[in-house]
């Protein structure tokens, strides 16, 4: 788990952290269902929660690299904070693209993201998507690199990603700051 507290997201939005943990669940959830369930969520505890399947989560640093350029483009482009977050977690222009691979069917593992006004509304939150989803807790998704999960971030990023994890990881965060240039 991490919360961190951002100065770049609290100059464009109301919220001043970021939380990021994982979760497991057996049960497979229709992608509606999931989006319907932040929605609830985020008006329950006045907070911005975003479900991103835990293949597309290379770091907690590109997390919060992609969040951050995601609140300052929402603010230029008038677009939904959740849907800028989805662009740039994939350095992507293309909306349909990063929607699809960011929540698509079938996943049982989630990076859950949750943008707060405060610690205790993040947690709140959290605790409230885990049990609805009846999913089990687990941070090691975070920085976990499964062979299926190094494979699905190079397609879905376009790189190879046989270099060392600092020298991939450097380039995720080039690729999200230069993605809508």
């Amino acid at each position: 788990m991490l919360i961190y507290r951002s100065k770049a997201l609290s100059k464009y939005t109301k919220y001043k952290f970021i939380f990021i943990n994982g979760i497991h669940t057996e049960k497979h959830q229709s992608r509606q269902r999931l989006i319907e369930l932040t929605r609830v969520v985020d008006g329950k505890h006045g907070v911005c929660s975003l479900l991103v399947d835990g293949k597309m989560v290379f770091s907690p640093l590109h997390v919060v690299s992609a969040i951050e350029h995601a609140a300052r483009a929402s603010v230029e482009s008038k677009r939904d904070l959740k849907v800028e977050i989805s662009l740039y977690l994939l350095a992507t222009t293309q909306i349909s693209e990063a929607l699809e691979k960011v929540l698509p069917k079938g996943s049982h593992d989630f990076c859950v993201l949750i943008l707060a006004e405060d610690e205790d509304s993040a947690h709140a939150a959290f605790r409230e998507i885990t049990e609805i989803l009846q999913g089990a807790v687990n941070p090691d998704l975070l920085e976990t690199h499964t062979r299926d999960k190094l494979r699905c971030q190079e397609e879905a990023f376009g790189i190879r990603l046989d270099g060392k994890r600092n020298e991939v990881e450097k380039i995720l965060l080039e690729m999200i700051a230069i993605s809508r240039l």
